[in-house]
C-alpha cells in the first residue's frame, strides 16, 4: 500500500466515526415525549381541528382507492 491510499483510508475510518458520534450526541439530545409534553401542549380546539382533518383525509384516500 502506498502513502496516499493509507492517508485515504485513514481519513475515511475517522470521518466515519466522526459522523457517527456526531449522530449519537444528536439522537441524545432529543428531548423524550415527556419532556416535549411537558414544554409544548396543543390545545382542545386544535386537537378537535386535526381528529376531523386526519378523518376527513382517511375518507378521501378511501373515496380515492375505491373509484380508481
Amino acid at each position: 500500500m502506498n502513502k496516499d491510499r493509507v492517508n485515504d483510508e485513514v481519513f475515511e475510518a475517522l470521518f466515519r466515526q466522526a459522523v457517527i458520534d456526531d449522530f449519537n450526541e444528536e439522537i441524545d439530545s432529543i428531548p423524550t415525549n415527556e419532556d416535549l409534553a411537558k414544554i409544548y401542549s396543543f390545545s382542545p380546539e386544535f386537537e378537535i381541528r386535526m381528529k376531523k382533518l386526519f378523518i376527513k383525509d382517511r375518507r378521501k384516500s378511501f373515496l380515492n382507492l375505491k373509484y380508481s
